[in-house]
């Protein structure tokens, strides 16, 4: 993701939005809020 290879990086979402505009931060940071499940993970579930 952005150029990062597989498992030289983890993912946060300070390092996430680094890579948006900062206008999209609230709004993405929003997306990813919704995207977390019960544990923190990330998760791909729809219908949440």
């Amino acid at each position: 993701m952005h150029g990062y290879q597989p498992g030289k990086v983890t993912l946060t979402t300070e390092l996430l939005l680094a890579h948006k505009h900062p206008d999209d931060h609230p709004r993405v940071a929003r997306v990813l809020d919704r995207l977390h499940d019960d544990t923190g993970q990330l998760t791909r579930n729809h219908g949440r």
